[in-house]
């Protein structure tokens, strides 16, 4: 999937199946492209391609399901009040959905990832005490729990660290590791 900054397509090169490309069919957007991210490595929920548009009638972000192909697919659409200026795609509230992180304007957005049986996402505001410029998604400080933070860099270049709930940074224990193996094996135990 290619698509320009500013353009109102987005430009698809489907595999033949041999190593090589078939012709290349365009999509119509309702605006000009400001943000697009791919998730490689998806798994149930947000699908693999993220755009984001403005135009006359407002900003929006488009999530594409693949597992139809984006020609046939129907993107799920979510307004937003400023044209979108980052994107970033990752589990942010530990439900296995991928979710996608967007700065709009200067704020900050979760478009919640779905699974099969909840249906569409939903489009969470996140408040911040500055205005947001760029987003990344990732595991930026250690903790127990392996949680997912957004790193969020606001307009002065400074980078904040964002996370749902407290992160707990304890050092593990000897008996913590061995708790933790014991857990693991008995959920091993009961998958057989």
């Amino acid at each position: 999937a290619v698509a320009a900054r500013a353009s109102d397509s987005l430009y698809l090169m489907p595999g033949d199946g041999f190593g090589g490309f078939l012709s290349i069919e365009r999509v119509p957007l309702p605006g000009g492209v400001t943000a697009m991210i791919a998730d490689a490595g998806r798994r149930a929920g947000v699908a693999g391609l993220v755009l984001a548009t403005t135009s006359r009638s407002g900003s929006m972000v488009l999530v594409y399901d693949t597992r139809a192909g984006v020609l046939s697919a129907n993107p799920a659409t979510y307004a937003l009040p400023a044209e979108v200026r980052s994107l970033a795609i990752g589990d942010l509230d530990e439900d296995r959905a991928r979710d996608v992180a967007v700065v709009a304007g200067s704020q900050v957005f979760v478009v919640h990832g779905r699974a099969e049986a909840q249906g569409l996402g939903r489009l969470e505001p996140v408040s911040v005490p500055f205005a947001a410029r760029a987003i990344a998604v990732g595991e930026f400080i250690w903790d127990r729990d392996n949680r997912v933070e957004m790193a969020i860099m606001s307009e002065d270049g400074a980078v904040h660290i964002a996370a749902r709930g407290q992160i707990d940074t304890r050092p593990m224990t000897a008996g913590d590791v061995q708790q933790a193996r014991l857990e693991m094996a008995k959920l091993r135990t009961e998958k057989e």
